[in-house]
């Protein structure tokens, strides 16, 4: 996971300051958040554009709940950066766990879903969260 932040450990301590840390925080769900609108404008674009299996066997209204799944965590994701920015330094968003992915097939194992950069980037936020 530290391909994600050059020099950036989640597993020690390296001295970093309380500011370092909650900034490292605030880059974390930014990122996560750009990711999440990425994958739902592609999500709702290969759905109405051209289907592709897994996304053509979804309905209308299974398509709707999975963007709302992804809206969720980008609004709690926000909270959490606003209660930070208020001074709560032990702010964390309530949704740790990534939303549905629709392109992976339904008999996907741990191993073939945690290739996912988005449930990466969650495993990541879990333990800074979790650590600091």
């Amino acid at each position: 996971m530290t391909d994600v932040h050059p020099g950036f450990d989640v597993k020690q301590d390296s001295g970093a300051s309380t500011q370092q840390k909650l900034q490292w925080k605030i880059q974390v769900l930014l990122h996560i958040n750009s990711m999440l609108i990425k994958k739902s404008q592609e999500t709702r674009s290969m759905y109405e554009s051209q289907p592709v299996p897994p996304l053509a066997s979804l309905s209308k209204d299974q398509l709707e709940q999975i963007l709302i799944q992804y809206t969720k965590r980008i609004h709690c994701n926000l909270h959490t950066i606003s209660q930070i920015n208020q001074g709560n330094l032990t702010a964390k968003p309530p949704i740790l766990d990534p939303p549905p992915n629709p392109f992976a097939p339904a008999n996907a194992s741990p191993q073939e879903r945690q290739t996912d950069m988005l449930v990466k980037m969650y495993l990541l936020m879990n333990r800074m969260f979790q650590l600091w």
